[in-house]
């Protein structure tokens, strides 16, 4: 298992030395802009939402039904936090062996210059039969990892 983390030594990809390509991609896909919290005959309760994204891409709504010793306010600020808009960047750079799943780098946009931590979700390592050795990744902006307690099963 790696732990997402950032260290001292967090690589950066700099355009015209590490970083070669970099693509952005936006998805709504998962997103959710409204959380509903019913009661445990499913009369609603009471919600949270997101009234700006819910303007920009139309309403995604989720349904928590309260249960008892769960605080349902919090993990509906916890779904609207986590299931916001998603960027995806896809990134070529020169071959690095920390550049692993897990791990994060320090990614400075080609365009504006600036400088953002990104947490990589996949990579894939490939040498030429030149010897030209490169990483393609894809990078997050938001470190998201599956919250559980040891030994429990995902509620359904």
């Amino acid at each position: 298992m790696v732990t997402k983390e950032k260290s001292g030594a967090t690589p950066v990809l700099r355009p015209g030395a590490s970083l070669l390509t970099l693509s952005v991609t936006e998805s709504v896909e998962s997103m959710v802009n409204r959380v509903v919290i019913t009661d445990a005959n499913d009369n609603r309760v009471t919600a949270q939402e997101d009234a700006a994204a819910i303007a920009l891409y139309g309403l995604m709504q989720s349904v928590l039904k309260q249960r008892e010793g769960r605080d349902t306010a919090a993990e509906a600020a916890q779904l609207l936090a986590e299931n916001g808009l998603s960027q995806k960047i896809a990134v070529t750079a020169l071959g690095n062996p920390t550049l692993i799943s897990g791990s994060c780098v320090v990614l400075q946009e080609p365009v504006t210059g600036l400088y953002g931590l990104c947490w990589i979700d996949s990579d894939t390592h490939t040498w030429s039969k030149t010897g030209l050795y490169q990483c393609k990744l894809v990078l997050n902006f938001r470190s998201l990892m599956d919250k559980a307690e040891a030994g429990s099963l995902p509620d359904a």
